[in-house]
């Protein structure tokens, strides 16, 4: 058959487009389209096994699914790919691999990807550490407007990782993560506000503050239930940012 076809088939009767809604006929056709070799298909399939969707949820399978996708260039199957080896869903857990599969999606521009590749370096998870290269990349994300990205950044100017310390660039961030409702950017922003940041020096409470920051954990992990179809997402032709299935539906590579 015409992979294609399969494909967009497949697309069709997970959003029910032209039929009613079938999640089981989905994972069918893209199934068959994924087969042929088409990576759209297979990092759909990959998410359809990862998140229990027209299948029962199987990990080894979505990193099957994944990597074949990922070993065709797909940023978003190499992002989840990574996410899968750091934290030893489907393959045992390899901090190195996972920092691989990170930057090449990075490399593609993934913001979600610069992300967790940023804070692998500032952690040395799988890489020497390296707060300057963890900086670089997670402002990368920042700049494409990742929420998660724009508070660390933040952080890591009021720390000095990476960057000379700056509290005046940390509120600049915190308050770009704040207006995408990050709340502990608010109530940064909030605490150094109170502050003319203008005095040299660095007053007590600020000092307090700086010290006991916290870092946003990795992007693109699934908390809590696992997301519906209409919630699923991929790269697609090569975009900086992810297009929704439904988005996708008819664009053929």
């Amino acid at each position: 058959g015409y992979s294609y076809a399969q494909y967009n088939l497949a697309e069709c009767w997970l959003h029910g487009v032209g039929v009613e809604q079938d999640e089981v006929k989905a994972v069918e056709w893209y199934s068959q389209a994924a087969e042929q070799g088409h990576a759209k298909a297979q990092c759909s399939l990959g998410q359809c096994f990862e998140f229990g969707v027209g299948v029962p949820e199987d990990e080894a399978l979505a990193v099957r699914w994944y990597r074949k996708a990922a070993e065709q260039g797909i940023a978003f199957a190499q992002h989840s790919l990574g996410i899968m080896y750091e934290q030893g869903m489907g393959v045992d857990q390899d901090h190195p691999e996972a920092g691989r599969w990170y930057r090449m999606a990075a490399e593609q521009g993934l913001a979600n990807a610069q992300f967790n590749l940023g804070t692998v370096y500032r952690e040395g998870k799988g890489v020497t550490q390296d707060h300057a290269e963890a900086a670089r990349w997670c402002r990368m994300a920042a700049e494409q407007g990742l929420a998660e990205a724009q508070y660390n950044l933040g952080v890591m100017h009021a720390q000095g990782l990476g960057t000379p310390p700056d509290l005046r660039q940390a509120a600049a961030w915190w308050r770009k993560a704040a207006a995408q409702g990050d709340e502990g950017a608010s109530t940064n922003l909030q605490t150094t506000l109170q502050w003319s940041l203008a005095t040299p020096g660095m007053p007590v409470v600020v000092a307090g503050l700086v010290a006991s920051l916290q870092f946003n954990g990795r992007a693109g992990l699934v908390q809590g239930p696992a997301p519906r179809p209409g919630r699923l997402a991929v790269l697609l032709d090569g975009d900086s940012k992810p297009t929704s299935l439904r988005e996708a539906n008819l664009r053929t590579a």
